[in-house]
């Protein structure tokens, strides 16, 4: 099989049906299925996963190019060497004296593990030629290195998704939701004795994997996608107008400082979404305290440090997030308010457009607010402004550094916002709309308003599912809403494997 085989069988799933394993997920299964740290997306250099609406886990965006195809291949080929430095721990017999028997044997239960389904017998027939002719070349090792290379090229190893029998497709859906990997072999025990067919089994199952730290690690990839983790990374401050700013030193830590709020408010804190973001606390270590002049915090490792909830919590707050969405020299109200506007109501803002007149020149003593207003009066920006500078001008009191502060050059800050709404769609949008004061009245509402519990509902449905909702879904994204409410962030991992949608794929592809 080459690559190029390898291409046309990628570009022939259905995208709506099957999605391709992400490289995340690509180099979970290999860990996993060998039991060893290969990372082989990131030794052959996969390119980046596209994402559709933030995710690359949604099928709809994922393209089959000959790169990829590619890759695929030479990943393969360095995770089927690697295995033969450990053949024994891999085959059922001495690999000195591996015979067509012990290959079967390794065909039949390997295989069923690397397709994550029982194979096939023209599968096994195919897999079991492969085999033959790698040992008459070069003997049992290589014909056992052939057949690996030839299961990890297939589609039944690199797409999720497709129809299987009885339990199986369950106990993959179940896995890759929760772990971004592979069954283990307490979920292809009961896929092999048809023990996750109805709600309560899978919840069994679930509530059992919930306490594995892969459960952790998928949450905190929802997170990076959802937040744009990645760029948190990329922070950069102006080093003369912030000296106390290393942009060799903080960048690295800010990401870890946003993971760490987030793992402490859904595990430790068994937190709910408005926890989520109004949580009155921060996560500081002791670079990161020094910078923000708080005492009694030691060591690198990040801990709790509670706020002053009149100004405000959660995600918002947190000064990773504040700086972040912050320019080099100055806060940014326009990348504040984007953010709340697409992250946590999703609506998606149209691009400026290529005839944008320049930035107003105001004078040195000009407020952010004072940048806003020019922006609101210009016939061609003023309308996206108007969906974006009312929030961002919530965030006014905390500076670049996400430090508070209370004026600017010499002025009192006004942070007063509104969020305009382009239809009454929710039952408490007329609440959500009402004018506010400053960060931790624009937590509150977003926190109690069923237009966000709506919206990040669907960021989950459209990660854990692999592709976009549609008007068939509604049940199902019902059914999440309501337990967000008051639920635990964690019941709503239970929940994505009760839904409808969840419980009825296989039926609902059958009928397609």
């Amino acid at each position: 099989m080459t690559p190029a085989i390898v291409l046309a069988l990628l570009a022939a799933g259905e995208p709506t049906q099957l999605r391709r394993l992400t490289s995340w997920e690509y180099d979970n299964t290999i860990r996993d299925l060998f039991h060893r740290d290969i990372d082989p997306a990131a030794v052959v250099g996969f390119p980046s996963d596209d994402r559709t609406a933030g995710f690359s886990t949604v099928a709809q965006g994922q393209v089959a190019s000959p790169l990829l195809a590619g890759k695929h291949w030479l990943a393969a080929e360095v995770v089927a060497t690697e295995a033969l430095k450990d053949l024994a721990a891999h085959v059922p017999c001495d690999p000195a004296r591996g015979d067509r028997r012990c290959a079967e044997r390794f065909i039949a239960t390997w295989g069923r593990r690397a397709w994550r389904r029982p194979l096939a017998t023209d599968e096994q027939a195919a897999l079991g030629r492969l085999f033959d002719d790698g040992r008459r070349a070069a003997g049992f090792p290589e014909g056992i290195r052939r057949v690996i290379h030839a299961a990890l090229v297939a589609p039944p190893f690199l797409f999720l998704g497709a129809p299987l029998p009885g339990s199986w497709g369950r106990a993959s859906r179940l896995s890759y939701l929760l772990w971004g990997s592979m069954p283990d072999d307490e979920l292809f025990a009961a896929a092999e004795s048809g023990q996750i067919e109805t709600a309560p089994q899978v919840e069994r199952q679930a509530r059992r994997m919930l306490d594995d730290p892969r459960t952790h690690k998928q949450v905190i990839r929802f997170y990076d996608h959802w937040l744009e983790l990645s760029r948190f990374e990329r922070t950069q401050k102006h080093p003369t107008v912030f000296r106390a700013f290393k942009n060799q030193i903080f960048p690295a830590l800010l990401r870890e400082q946003m993971t760490t709020f987030l793992g402490a408010v859904t595990w430790k804190h068994g937190g709910t979404l408005s926890d989520l973001l109004t949580a009155p606390f921060v996560t500081l270590n002791d670079r990161l305290a020094t910078l923000y002049r708080v005492q009694d915090v030691e060591g690198s490792a990040f801990s709790e440090v509670a706020i002053d909830p009149s100004r405000g919590g959660g995600i918002l707050a947190q000064p990773s997030f504040l700086m972040t969405f912050a320019k080099p020299d100055q806060t940014d109200v326009v990348e504040r308010g984007k953010f709340v506007r697409g992250k946590m109501l999703c609506e998606t803002l149209p691009p400026p457009p290529d005839d944008i007149p320049p930035a107003p020149k105001l004078d040195r003593v000009s407020t952010a607010r004072d940048r806003s207003e020019e922006h609101l009066l210009s016939g061609v920006c003023g309308r996206c402004h108007r969906m974006m500078d009312p929030i961002g001008l919530a965030f006014e009191n905390y500076d670049s550094l996400g430090r508070w502060q209370e004026t600017e050059n010499g002025a009192r800050i006004d942070v007063s916002g509104q969020i305009h709404l382009p239809s009454l769609d929710f039952p408490d949008d007329a609440r959500l709309a009402e004018p506010f004061e400053g960060l931790a009245a624009l937590s509150s509402k977003l926190a109690a308003s069923t237009r966000v519990r709506h919206c990040f509902t669907l960021q989950w449905f459209r990660f854990s599912y692999g592709r976009i909702e549609t008007a068939a879904d509604a049940r199902s994204v019902s059914q999440l809403e309501r337990l967000l409410v008051h639920g635990k962030l964690t019941e709503l991992l239970v929940a994505l494997t009760q839904t409808d949608a969840f419980m009825d794929m296989d039926r609902q592809r059958r009928t397609d």
